[in-house]
Parts: structure tokens; C-alpha cells; sequence
């Protein structure tokens, strides 16, 4: 367990103001705010018609949750992403096959 811990999990709401898939340039997929107090995610599609892709909620998580750790993207910031990416890969029930 790597002890890292997170107040508030919720969810950006597709909109204008963070970005649309299609109509924006950026779209915002996840936001960390104060080192885990807070983490957003973004889990429904800009239209409102479904919902994301596990793997990309999955991906957009771990990286929130490194910033718990490292404020910026810097090479040990992407070095615990790929770290925890790996150990998220090997406990995924979507792999389990069966």
C-alpha cells in the first residue's frame, strides 16, 4: 500500500469551461486539487451519452493520484506513473480473463 489518500473523488461535468472533445482545444480528463484533498475526474463523454472508457478513467486517476506526490510532470513525476500504471495493469479485473 503506498498510503496515499484522497478526501473528496468526484466529477468534472462535461462543459465549456473544461474543455469539450470535438468543440474545445483542451478537454480536462482530471484535476488534483491541494495534493488529494480533492480529485475530479471526468466520466462521462462531452455529449452526455455515455461513459468513458474504463482503461482512460483508470489512466486519468493514477495520474491525479501522482500528484499527491510531484506538483509538476517532471521525469519522477511520469517515472510514478509509469510505476503505478504497471501495478494498476496487474491487479485490473478487466485482465483476469475469466
Amino acid at each position: 500500500a503506498h498510503g496515499y489518500r484522497v478526501g473528496k473523488l468526484t466529477e468534472i461535468a462535461p462543459g465549456l469551461d473544461t474543455g469539450m472533445i470535438g468543440v474545445s482545444d483542451v478537454c480536462l480528463l482530471g484535476l488534483n486539487i491541494n495534493k488529494g484533498q480533492e480529485i475530479q475526474l471526468r466520466l462521462r463523454t462531452s455529449d452526455l451519452l455515455g461513459v468513458r472508457p474504463y482503461w482512460l478513467i483508470k489512466k486519468t486517476l493514477v495520474h491525479e493520484l501522482c500528484h499527491n506526490v510531484h506538483g509538476d510532470h517532471d521525469a519522477k513525476f511520469w517515472g510514478l506513473f509509469s510505476e503505478l500504471m504497471k501495478e494498476a495493469d496487474s491487479r485490473d479485473w478487466t485482465k483476469a480473463g475469466g
